[in-house]
């Protein structure tokens, strides 16, 4: 009776060239049987192994040459940022190089931008991606990208100043104008856009609230002015019971210092949540416009290369950031 060849270990969880596999043994005959399947010209899989989104763009390295560099959403996804599709994996090559792939696209240009060791900066990445990204997906990804340190909006407008030039820059140094650092969540960057695209003030991030010399918490988006706190709950506050139990001693914190708050959870509309907040900081003294929402509204979920004449920058916090005191 035949035996199954014997997997090298090596092999058995991860893509690999044809000469990687010859090096450990296997012969033309074994790749093209029953045991691989083949990804890229010159890259294979064994057929056991169920495929990452890290291993699709590790075959996808191996099948273009060197000079090929990882970028926009791929070289994104490989930093841990969950946006767009891992497939089609995108590179950038400086000059000609004509590869006709499945599952892969290659992009030239006379110019390199900026390196790291596993592709084109984050900024880099960043800035290409903008030129198909709408508005509110640029403003979470962006923020994030400044939490974690992996960017900076200096050096995102440096970047799109120096290579006015390039697919991507005209709509990243637009999109650097509504990028902030402290923020903790995309949701919290949505809130956050959601109500200023709407025409609010824009509120303060993660504001102290304190009170005779204690915090009592940093809230998600404070006008403190307006003495009015918007949060959101993603769903772990309502799988976790502990985080459940910690949100209910929050509200009623809120309640006994008096303050106006807003709750948003993943079933409430953005416009509900918008309305609920101007109706909160009218009943402390807001008498600013109404929420409107209609194309400069509408540009948030739109590409930033359409957002047309309605996306001006939003209003400023228009003075609803006072002392560090709340209560």
């Amino acid at each position: 009776m035949p035996t199954t060849p014997r997997v090298p270990d090596a092999l058995r969880h991860r893509p690999f060239t044809r000469a990687q596999a010859l090096d450990e043994g296997l012969t033309p005959r074994m790749l093209n049987g029953a045991s691989y399947r083949r990804l890229f010209p010159r890259v294979w899989v064994h057929r056991a192994h169920e495929m990452s989104e890290d291993d699709w763009i590790a075959a996808a390295r191996l099948a273009v040459p060197p000079r090929a560099h990882l970028t926009d959403v791929s070289r994104l996804r490989l930093a841990g940022i969950d946006v767009g599709p891992v497939l089609p994996v995108r590179f950038v090559v400086q000059g000609d190089l004509h590869l006709d792939l499945e599952r892969i696209v290659v992009h030239r240009t006379d110019r390199l931008p900026p390196l790291d060791t596993e592709g084109v900066s984050l900024a880099s990445a960043y800035l290409h991606w903008c030129g198909r990204a709408t508005v509110i997906e640029a403003i979470g990804v962006g923020d994030e990208l400044l939490r974690t340190g992996a960017m900076s909006v200096l050096e995102l407008t440096e970047l799109a100043r120096r290579d006015r030039w390039r697919a991507g820059a005209r709509e990243a140094a637009w999109i650097s104008a509504f990028l902030r650092e402290n923020v903790r969540s995309r949701r919290e960057s949505s809130a956050r856009a959601y109500l200023t695209f709407a025409g609010l003030p824009e509120p303060e991030l993660n504001g102290l609230i304190v009170h005779e010399g204690r915090v009592i918490t940093a809230s998600d988006l404070l006008y403190r002015r307006y003495r009015t706190v918007a949060e959101y709950d993603g769903g772990h506050h309502q799988r976790d019971r502990r985080q459940y139990l910690d949100d209910l001693a929050r509200n009623q914190d809120y309640r006994d210092l008096g303050l106006e708050y807003v709750i948003a959870t993943k079933e409430t509309s953005p416009q509900r949540f918008v309305t609920q907040v101007y109706d909160r900081i009218v009943r402390r003294g807001y008498t600013g416009p109404p929420p409107c929402f209609g194309g400069r509204w509408a540009s948030l979920f739109r590409p930033i290369a359409q957002r047309g004449r309605f996306a001006e920058r939003p209003h400023a916090a228009s003075g609803d950031v006072g002392t560090s005191r709340a209560g």
